[in-house]
C-alpha cells in the first residue's frame, strides 16, 4: 500500500498518523514513476504544462552529447588521416571521408540546437501563462 503524508511525501508501508491511502489511480501513477504531488494530491506528470517540451529537450541534450562524442572520435581519425594519408577504394581520401561525416554531424548539431531553442522558448511561454493564471 502507498500512503501520502500531510507534507506530500509518498511512502510504501503501513498507515501512520493521519496519512491517507492513495487511490488505485494514484497508485498506478506512483508505480509508473510519472507522477507529481500538488497540494497532497497525486497527478499524472505527463499532463502538466511543458512536460512534452522538457522530455524532448532531455532527448536533444542526449543526442547533442552523443554527437560531441562522435565528433571527438572523428577528429582523432582525421588527425591520423593527416599524418598517414591514404585513400578509400573509390579514391576519396580518408581526410575528405571523415570531413564529410563531420560536416553532416555539425549540420545535425545545428538543427538540434535550433529545435532546443524553440522548445525552451515554448516552455518559457507556458511557464509565463501558468504563472499568469495563478
Amino acid at each position: 500500500m502507498f500512503y501520502i503524508t500531510q507534507s506530500g511525501q509518498i511512502y510504501s508501508g503501513d498507515q501512520q498518523n493521519n496519512d491517507r491511502q492513495l487511490t488505485e489511480e494514484e497508485t498506478k501513477l506512483v508505480r509508473s514513476g510519472k507522477f507529481t504531488v500538488i497540494d497532497n494530491q497525486v497527478f499524472d506528470v505527463t499532463l502538466q504544462p511543458g512536460y512534452a517540451q522538457n522530455q524532448r529537450i532531455n532527448e536533444i541534450n542526449n543526442e547533442i552529447a552523443n554527437i560531441h562524442n562522435e565528433l571527438d572520435n572523428l577528429d582523432l581519425k582525421s588527425i591520423r588521416a593527416l599524418r598517414e594519408g591514404g585513400t578509400l577504394e573509390n579514391g576519396t581520401t580518408y581526410l575528405d571521408f571523415y570531413q564529410n561525416q563531420i560536416d553532416e554531424l555539425r549540420e545535425k548539431l545545428s538543427e538540434l540546437n535550433t529545435e532546443k531553442t524553440e522548445l525552451e522558448s515554448e516552455l518559457s511561454q507556458l511557464t509565463e501563462e501558468t504563472n499568469d493564471i495563478s
